[in-house]
């Protein structure tokens, strides 16, 4: 049986694929996911709009940016505490990390608790197998 969504971390939202990037951010901030549907007047599906997609569009427009110069802490990035894991500690593991504490991913630390490395779903491809 497939389980679309099992996680309930990212529901499905689509928008008219007229919106201007703005408030496809504001929507994609709002719903908290990564993703978003372009969809047309029929419903159809048009395109994705990712986070990585806006990050791209927005460094090649930099120079429009009013607030690109300012660092993480002036713009109050980064507020919240990271949730790590040890590298001694199963893929499985940091994978139901990101899970229970509802995040997209996780810092990976060494034995003297240094980040070294992070934990995404993304990572969860090294499982496919042909």
């Amino acid at each position: 049986m497939l389980y679309i969504d099992a996680s309930t971390r990212n529901p499905f939202i689509a928008v008219d694929k007229s919106i201007s990037i703005g408030h496809a951010i504001n929507r994609m901030n709002i719903n908290g996911v990564h993703r978003i549907a372009a969809v047309d007047s029929d419903g159809s599906l048009q395109d994705l709009i990712t986070q990585s997609l806006i990050i791209k569009f927005l460094t090649s427009h930099l120079d429009e940016i009013p607030f690109a110069a300012k660092t993480v802490d002036e713009l109050k990035l980064g507020y919240r505490d990271v949730i790590t894991v040890g590298q001694d500690k199963s893929c499985f593991f940091g994978f139901q990390t990101i899970v229970e504490n509802k995040v997209s991913g996780v810092g990976v630390t060494d034995e003297d608790g240094k980040i070294i490395g992070n934990l995404s779903a993304s990572d969860i491809k090294v499982f496919y197998v042909i």
